[in-house]
């Protein structure tokens, strides 16, 4: 990547995926992701050895500390010249990066970068208000970088995917963060304007902002704007990447113009661009299996390709099948082109005894019948077998016996045992005794007496008798007797089961046991656990850490909640202890107490009331006591009973507290109580005061005590 006469260069790079921002903000699905790729692209084509790269997760500031302490004495011990690139993906705002419940400032990652011996040192910053990162230095938006020519830089740059009040955003439908999708697409290829097969600072940055920009338009959050700052000497431009690096190579013909993506054998996309008629774009792979498909004036067309190690494949205008497209609203976040396909020439029928036998047709099929199992490229119609239909395009209908699978589906499939859609987008609709599964995201219904599975984000409903699962989120309804599980942190819907697991749910959770991570709505079970609860959890046992709202259960533990420990003496009993735990209004008690001559443990409800002074507050609750007695005690009547077992005597009551915060953690307090001791078959206890006439069956008497809270 240098001209001959300069030094050879070493690269190094430290890249950061952080999908936890802290518990004040959503969960990333993609910055994992987004820090892979742009350690793959790196490694292929950005000159960097492999060895010379490291890639952290969701680190804490400390863990991060340490990572560039890692990368400083890598670059203190290299022989030659050396570059750094410093990748982050994650959450961040106005201050610094944001690493779980910690943050790791601006300034102190530009002194970091600042400190490190490297040459040149860059920064990529794919995270909300990133932009603030240049601002706090006094950087400013100007057209894109226009770098003195030369293989000998001295400086830093850096990038930020949005400015200082704008927020970065991701999308489901690329798998990633729009900024680092298109940055990566340009660093393959798609920004080399100049067609020399080397892709610039000034490319790389041009091209990402303006595909993003372009691409969040209409996003829900409005235009995204790409930022930089930068300081480089030297003569040429700096190259940041370059297709002689990588092992082979697709080139877009000049001919072929349109919207063209890239997918790999998974239906991973892996670049997107605009493709100009009369300009040939080359574009560094790895070797494999892809899929390439273009929306244009022509149409929409699709085409597979095998890259080989060391090769170069051209494709053209004549590689494609095409098809009639038209515009249609799209689903997610920007206008789509939906294919259509045009009425069939001919009624295509085939018969086959085995899959294969006879030979299928290359022609898409209008009616596919098979006596044990039959298999076509394309089926738009009808496809049956006795046993099993396979199919590479499906738009129709597919019954079997045994199972239907499709590699792309835009129909309904039917089967005794079970069905299979590819890692294509899928719509429709899949019915099944035993199990169905998508390998993408589905938009349509899964019904099953089994297990329902979608590898990526479901809009419309999975009913089973066992287990529904979509691991990319939830835009629907999930209902079995078993489980259901919605990963991803967005999903919107309902889900109703015996066990209900999601990740982010708005919505609701009805079951026996219920687990989200984060929950904006309902949980109403018997068990209910939560990260973080926008709404309220009813149920026998609530379990969150933070609960914006008000629980409802016999037992509610809340971890930002209320944890108070309260020591008192009362009428009855000289030492008490009681646990007081709940949210902010509602609380369960328990406690225990006594004297020389009794026990007693007890459990309750509350409620608490903040009074009108800021520190003042009022706890109202009722509880059951039930009292042992210790060794000989004398009962009702004067009678002596020698085991305590003998003398459980169960009383109820209704309190008032009244206290007085005087520090964080310290409140006195006093309070009145009414109490009833409840009738035994057996010898009672006597607990209450000596002014209570001792032949009466049920005792009612009024109580006070007074202690302290911490």
């Amino acid at each position: 990547m240098s001209p001959a006469g300069v030094a050879a260069v070493a690269r190094y790079a430290l890249l950061v995926g952080a999908n936890d921002g802290g518990s004040e903000r959503v969960t990333l699905r993609y910055a994992h992701d987004d820090a892979h790729q742009m350690a793959t692209v790196l490694a292929d084509l950005g000159g960097v050895d492999p060895e010379h790269e490291w890639v952290v997760l969701d680190p804490d500031e400390e863990q991060l500390a340490q990572a560039f302490d890692v990368v400083r004495q890598a670059l203190q011990d290299a022989p030659a010249r050396t570059e750094f690139v410093f990748y982050y993906s994650g959450h961040s705002d106005e201050d610094g990066l944001l690493l779980g419940d910690e943050r790791f400032r601006y300034a102190d990652l530009r002194s970091t970068l600042d400190g490190l011996p490297a040459q040149v040192r860059l920064a990529i910053l794919d995270s909300c208000a990133s932009g603030a990162l240049i601002l706090s230095k006094g950087g400013r938006s100007v057209a894109p970088f226009l770098v003195d020519a030369s293989a000998e830089h001295e400086g830093f740059a850096y990038l930020t995917s949005s400015s200082a009040d704008e927020v970065a955003q991701e999308a489901e439908r690329i798998g990633g963060s729009y900024f680092t999708h298109y940055l990566t697409a340009g660093l393959r290829g798609a920004a080399d304007v100049s067609g020399d097969g080397r892709v610039t600072l000034n490319e790389a940055y041009s091209y990402a902002n303006a595909e993003t920009l372009q691409r969040t338009q209409q996003t829900q959050h409005g235009p995204q704007h790409a930022r930089y700052e930068t300081q480089l000497s030297g003569t040429g431009d700096y190259v940041l990447t370059d297709l002689a690096l990588v092992s082979s190579t697709l080139v877009l013909d000049e001919g072929l113009a349109g919207d063209v993506m890239v997918r790999d054998a998974d239906g991973a996309l892996v670049v997107e661009l605009p493709k100009e008629e009369h300009r040939a774009v080359a574009l560094g792979l790895p070797a494999g299996r892809f899929v390439v498909s273009v929306a244009g004036a022509d149409g929409y067309g699709e085409a597979g390709f095998d890259l080989d190690p060391e090769a170069s494949v051209l494709v053209g205008p004549g590689d494609f099948a095409w098809r009639a497209e038209e515009l249609a609203v799209a689903r997610g976040d920007a206008p789509a082109a939906v294919v259509v396909p045009g009425p069939l020439a001919t009624l295509t029928v085939q018969a086959q005894i085995v899959p294969g036998l006879p030979a299928p047709d290359p022609r898409t099929t209008s009616l596919l019948v098979g006596l044990g199992a039959a298999s076509a490229p394309s089926v738009q119609g009808l496809g049956l077998a006795l046993g099993y239909v396979g199919v590479g395009e499906q738009h129709g209908t597919a019954l079997a016996f045994g199972a239907v699978s499709a590699r792309q589906l835009d129909g309904v499939q039917v089967a005794g045992l079970g069905t299979v859609a590819g890692a294509s987008p899928t719509w429709g609709g899949q019915l099944s005794m035993g199990f169905n599964t998508v390998g993408s995201d589905l938009e349509g219904g899964q019904l099953t007496m089994g297990v329902n599975v979608v590898d990526g984000m479901l809009r419309g409903a999975q009913l089973s008798m066992g287990v529904n699962a979509a691991s990319g989120g939830l835009r629907g309804l999930q209902t079995t007797m078993g489980l259901n599980y919605a990963g991803g942190t967005a999903s919107e819907g309902v889900q109703l089961a015996g066990i209900n697991v999601a990740g982010g749910l708005g919505g609701a959770q009805i079951g026996l046991i219920n687990v989200g991570r984060n929950v904006t709505g309902a949980q109403i079970g018997l068990v209910n656990v939560a990260g973080e609860v926008t709404g309220t959890q009813i149920g026998l046992v609530n379990v969150a850490r933070d609960v914006k709202g008000t629980p409802f259960g016999v037992v509610s533990v809340e971890k930002e909640g209320r944890h108070d420990v309260l020591a008192f003496g009362s009428e009855s009993d000289p030492a008490n202890a009681e646990l007081r735990f709940g949210g902010d209004y509602l609380y369960t008690l328990v406690g225990v107490g006594g004297s020389l001559s009794h026990a007693y443990g007890s459990f309750g409800l509350g409620v608490h009331a903040p009074m009108g002074h800021q520190r003042l507050w009022l706890d109202l609750d009722g509880l059951g006591a039930a009292y042992l007695g210790l060794g000989q005690v004398e009962v009702r009547g004067g009678e002596i009973a020698d085991g305590p077992l003998e003398a459980l005597t169960p009383v109820v009551r209704a309190r008032a507290t009244f206290g007085f915060q005087v520090l964080p953690q310290l409140a006195p307090f006093v309070g009145i109580s009414v109490n009833g001791k409840i009738p035994m078959s057996g010898p009672r206890i006597d607990v209450a005061p000596d002014f209570l006439a001792p032949g009466e069956e049920i005792a009612l008497w009024p109580g006070a005590f007074a202690g302290l809270q911490f």
